[in-house]
């Protein structure tokens, strides 16, 4: 071979490399941003596509939204069965700084979980803790990480009784995806 056919197999040789590497940073930072109604909608997609299991973090649980989302769980495991759901939710009744939270809606967001364990079985692993975080995550493959809380508001923004907005970020970075499951799910 001649030296320029040898010095330009070289140069494809490391652009292949370069796109290699760019291919994989596009696939790890591959995110975007939703707001509002949009979250609901990507939110429920993602819930009724899940293969190998759905981990929620919120820390309020409310009637209506609850029961949208056990709907769409139920929905979820009756087209999957072998899914496995896990929920860390809960504002304890104190905090650190001794503020006390209100009792009854601790007892009914346990009320709503109790229920939710007794219609998904052993699909469903529960802990209760203190939090503020709010994320899903599904099937090692992406996240969702905001402001939403997805187990206690509705998502209904055309009410005027809800003046107020939400905003996440959805990625498929694999790295933040392992990292936010083993700091909330590894019990």
């Amino acid at each position: 071979l001649k030296k320029s056919q040898v010095n330009a197999q070289k140069v494809i040789d490391y652009q292949q490399k370069d796109i290699a590497v760019l291919r994989e940073q596009i696939g790890k930072d591959m995110s975007r941003i939703l707001y509002n109604e949009e979250i609901y909608e990507e939110l429920y997609n993602w819930i009724l596509a899940a293969q190998d299991y759905i981990y929620i973090v919120a820390p309020f649980i409310k009637p209506k939204q609850f029961n949208n989302m056990k709907r769409k769980l139920k929905d979820a495991t009756r087209s999957n069965p072998d899914l496995k759901i896990k929920i860390l939710y809960g504002m304890q009744d104190k905090n650190s700084t001794g503020r006390i939270f209100d009792s009854d809606a601790i007892m009914k967001a346990r009320k709503f979980i109790s229920e939710l364990e007794a219609e998904l079985g052993k699909a469903l692993g529960v802990k209760e803790t203190n939090t503020h975080v709010k994320v899903v995550i599904v099937d090692d493959k992406k996240y969702m990480l905001g402001s939403a809380n997805v187990m206690s508001f509705s998502g209904d923004y055309n009410n005027n009784k809800d003046l107020h907005s939400e905003v996440v970020i959805c990625s498929q970075n694999k790295d933040q995806v392992t990292e936010l499951k083993q700091k909330y799910f590894s019990w």
